[in-house]
């Protein structure tokens, strides 16, 4: 979320108006979540687990690319895919871990993103100054091409 409210301080300038960019994205977000993701049923995990990085593949890799009103929709895509993420993680660890684990294994899977989140402000630091924060949101796109495409296709095998 901290690159999307930085992506989108480059993209508009006014305040107010992106204020209302910000406060329509995640009114738009809920009701799409509430109206179309929840009533959505997957017979199987399939389409579920590849829809979260294909979504940020499409948010992230144009980055560098689009300027001003023209990178709205990426940064609707990216904070569409950072709020489905927990809910589809959710249902995972609810339905393949007992109980008694369930806690376990949610706090370790937290705890490795924040680990993952640490490495990537970090990077953010020395990209960022350098060559600006659309570079950075294409960087995050190439990240989710190289490490979460190959684990969820590996999932998914696993899965099947």
């Amino acid at each position: 979320i901290y690159f999307n409210t930085a992506f989108l301080s480059q993209l508009v300038s006014d305040n107010s108006f992106r204020g209302i960019i910000q406060g329509s994205i995640r009114l738009i977000n809920i009701l799409l979540i509430q109206l179309v993701f929840s009533k959505l049923v997957f017979k199987d995990n399939l389409p579920k687990f590849l829809f979260f990085p294909i979504i940020m593949t499409v948010a992230y890799i144009p980055g560098m690319f689009v300027v001003g009103m023209f990178g709205v929709p990426f940064v609707f895509l990216a904070t569409l895919a950072s709020t489905l993420r927990w809910i589809f993680m959710s249902e995972t660890m609810n339905a393949n871990f007992d109980s008694k684990y369930r806690a376990t294994a949610i706090s370790t899977l937290s705890m490795i993103i924040s680990f993952v989140n640490i490495l990537i402000y970090f990077l953010s630091s020395l990209i960022i100054p350098r060559f600006g924060i659309g570079v950075m949101y294409t960087f995050l796109g190439i990240i989710t091409i190289l490490t979460l495409v190959p684990a969820t296709l590996a999932v998914i095998r696993k899965t099947q």
